[in-house]
């Protein structure tokens, strides 16, 4: 019995092991994230290899292996620099008027409208960005026209199809597009207070080989420095297909100005919503000077891939 109970430890602490040593091995490709697109993807992910690694530590102290501790301790520290500052706080003022936006990935052809509505009707949101916006969700522009009297639509069946629904009249709008693979982005103006808010969403095509990369990061790059040049406030809301630990992503703030609404919130992750183990932060909402962000979180499951982004931003 006692032979058979120390086996099965031999065994667990051997696979503890082995996944101590993955997410070692897995962190390696991020210094090579900028050469090549599949390790680009090995970099979304540092809050699992920060919990591998923590508990591999942990648990070979109890080990013959316990000498490796410290080894994915290291390697856990080093992924810890990418996750921690964004529980920091940011220091903003408390004066002026609120404005709350809610981004909604909805999936074009598994997401429930009905679902998906009574959401919005709950959120009390000024300006809610649609993502993925095919026919089949074409009734919600009348249900939500009540509340939602201005709206910009650009009806596609497939996944790039986008919507912005707001209260307040909505000036400029346009359709713009910033790729070869002939994605659009939406852009408007907002009135917030005595002043008036860029808003820009888009949505570029997800990372899944080396074409579709390199669109993805021609779109983001052309963005930003769209964004750069862009006087006055501005708002970029989007599924970005990219997380902030990804060089595409840090490239693009440093280009366009703009800052992360998830500092000072934390990692709040929104896909896939359907996997906790692989959930990652991909869909943004960027901001530029003077405007500030008040609260940030993350929405209920409404049917899709994706959980809303709920974003509260004071102009001050």
């Amino acid at each position: 019995m006692t032979f058979s109970k120390n086996r099965l430890l031999d065994f667990l602490f051997g696979c503890v092991f082995i996944a101590g040593i993955f997410s070692v091995l897995v962190t390696l490709p991020l210094w090579f994230a900028r050469k090549h697109w599949i390790c680009d993807l090995f970099t979304h992910f540092r809050v699992q290899y920060s919990l591998a690694l923590l508990c591999a530590a942990l648990l070979l102290l109890f080990s013959a292996r316990k000498k490796f501790s410290l080894l994915f301790l290291g390697f856990m520290s080093f992924q810890l620099l990418g996750i921690v500052p964004y529980y920091f706080p940011v220091a903003s003022s408390a004066d002026g008027p609120l404005f709350k936006v809610v981004l909604a990935n909805v999936n074009s052809t598994a997401g429930d409208p009905d679902q998906v509505l009574r959401y919005l009707q709950t959120t009390e949101a000024d300006l809610v960005v649609i993502q993925e916006f095919s026919s089949r969700w074409g009734p919600l522009s009348e249900a939500l026209s009540p509340t939602y009297p201005y709206q910009i639509k650009e009806i596609r069946e497939d996944n790039f199809g986008m919507a912005l629904f707001s209260k307040q009249p909505l000036f400029s709008e346009e359709v713009l597009f910033f790729s070869a693979k002939d994605i659009p982005s939406l852009s408007a103006e907002i009135q917030v207070g005595d002043q008036r808010v860029f808003v820009l969403a888009t949505h570029p095509v997800p990372p899944v080989s080396a074409d579709y990369t390199l669109a993805r990061n021609r779109q983001l790059e052309d963005i930003a420095f769209f964004l750069a040049d862009t006087t006055g406030p501005v708002l970029l809301v989007g599924d970005l297909n990219t997380s902030p630990w990804s060089p595409v992503f840090k490239d693009f703030l440093k280009n366009s100005g703009l800052r992360n609404s998830m500092k000072g919130f934390g990692i709040q992750p929104t896909w896939p919503s359907v996997l906790p183990p692989l959930w990652i932060p991909i869909d943004h909402l960027l901001y530029s000077d003077p405007l500030r962000v008040r609260d940030r979180r993350i929405g209920p499951s409404v049917g899709s891939d994706h959980f809303p982004l709920e974003v509260t931003v004071q102009l001050p």
